[in-house]
């Protein structure tokens, strides 16, 4: 049961919204940008992760909702968004440069003449020893 229903006033103040209502609002709210500005996936990604991990909403009537609103983006939410931002760009980053540069370090190290580990192979090569 809300909490607002045991007062006797209009329905707009005894009723809220729901909590799924509030995250999509912020949601909307967050990612509502011009057509030019195109936001990055990891971004939005960050965001959603953000709003679904709030653990509170607060029990607001839908005038107050609209206040309610403004503060919670306006509160350290951002800065929670921007640190899993950086975050995530830096895992992806670390990842994309293993995929390209894994191979060209082990071509680099075991290359035939000049390699930085050949002479370790050739070593244990000759001997029999893996």
């Amino acid at each position: 049961m809300n909490a607002f229903a045991q007062f006797y006033a209009p329905w707009y103040q005894n009723t809220g919204p729901t909590e799924k209502e509030m995250k999509i609002s912020i949601i909307e709210a967050l990612l509502d940008k011009p057509i030019k500005e195109k936001l990055p996936y990891l971004y939005i990604k960050s965001v959603r992760e953000s709003i679904n991990e709030m653990d509170k909403f607060p029990l607001v009537s839908w005038r107050g909702w609209y206040q309610e609103k403004k503060n919670i983006i306006n509160t350290p939410l951002l800065n929670i968004i921007d640190d899993k931002y950086k975050i995530k760009e830096k895992e992806w980053a670390v990842k994309k440069l293993s995929i390209l540069l894994i191979p060209y370090i082990n071509h680099r190290l075991y290359r035939f003449p000049d390699g930085l580990r050949i002479n370790k192979v050739r070593e244990s090569w000759y001997q029999g020893i893996i």
